[in-house]
């Protein structure tokens, strides 16, 4: 059960990122559920969490 838990949480991750990164310009926002979620396009050139950030 947990298997499949996981893979639903990566699935709808990806759905999420593939659909912001195709319909949203950089920098824009869309409430999805108001004071629960709001997606924001932004681009992150570090690895977890924006350490390293512009670093070759």
């Amino acid at each position: 059960m947990i298997y499949i838990i996981f893979l639903v949480m990566v699935l709808l991750d990806r759905l999420s990122k593939f659909y912001i990164s195709n319909n949203f310009v950089l920098g824009e926002s869309e409430i999805i559920i108001e004071g629960m979620l709001q997606f924001t396009y932004v681009r992150n050139t570090g690895i977890a969490f924006g350490l390293l950030a512009g670093r070759g």
